[in-house]
């Protein structure tokens, strides 16, 4: 993992890792990242929140309306 973090840095890339939550990671790729989401289940919904940077609460919505799933972030006030 380190060395695919050490690529997104140097090629200015995107990458999305996805672990979980009782999960280790080594911290030295903790640092290569410059955001940090958590996603967690609660009442039969999908709650996201950014860590780093600190964002509102927000529920995943899934929309198959187009003939594809598209993914909404909708906040929580």
């Amino acid at each position: 993992m380190y060395h695919v973090g050490s690529w997104v840095k140097t090629n200015n890339a995107f990458c999305f890792v996805v672990v979980k939550e009782d999960q280790r990671i080594p911290r030295r790729v903790v640092h290569l990242a410059n955001t940090h989401f958590k996603i967690k289940p609660r009442g039969g919904s999908v709650i996201f929140y950014g860590v780093v940077p600190d964002t509102g609460v927000m529920i995943l919505e899934i929309s198959f309306d187009e003939g594809y799933p598209r993914a909404f972030l909708v906040p929580i006030e």
